[in-house]
């Protein structure tokens, strides 16, 4: 359950959000409230931990973005998956950038690739677009800065139709200018 609140000390408004699950909370939190520090600095809102509910103090509309991230990382840390920190504070980053999209989706976008059961998932709006992209359209060419998954996710999603019988050779070529 959880409650909005202004506190008599200050006019900044504030909202509980319980989390219900304990090791939920535990994988929210991080050790030690690391993920708690990360995303106060991420969106500007002040988080207290006490027992299982996290109260968030700061501008409303920082505050709204605060709920609707615990929201979303506590939905995906129940479905199983693990974050680190960094994709905690990309989850922030997409949320406050993209309000129409929801991190259930954006995570729950994985290419099972089986020759270790690796799973490889999409890490950005970019990246889920691609994927859809190299699903639904015969050839794409993706073009962007170096470190940003093209070529892994390409290399992935080309496994897993092989593995899946979609396809019956991987044709690797070296591209035909290099950077």
């Amino acid at each position: 359950m959880a409650t909005d609140e202004s506190s008599p000390a200050d006019d900044s408004p504030s909202y509980d959000f319980d989390v219900e699950d304990r090791g939920v909370l535990l994988r929210l939190t991080g050790p030690g409230s690391a993920h708690l520090r990360l995303l106060e600095k991420e969106l500007g809102v002040q988080l207290g931990l006490r027992g299982s509910t996290i109260r968030i103090q700061g501008e409303a509309d920082r505050v709204a973005l605060a709920r609707r991230v615990l929201g979303e990382l506590a939905g995906v840390l129940r479905r199983g998956k693990d974050m680190t920190e960094l994709e905690i504070v990309r989850a922030a980053r997409t949320l406050e950038a993209h309000p129409s999209v929801k991190l259930s989706e954006l995570f729950g976008d994985v290419v099972v690739v089986a020759s270790r059961q690796r799973i490889v998932a999409p890490k950005s709006v970019a990246q889920r677009a691609y994927i859809q992209a190299i699903r639904e359209k015969d050839v794409v060419f993706g073009i962007g800065p170096a470190g940003t998954g093209k070529t892994y996710l390409a290399m992935a999603m080309a496994v897993h139709a092989l593995q899946a019988k979609q396809v019956k050779r991987i044709i690797l070529t070296r591209p035909a200018v290099e950077a």
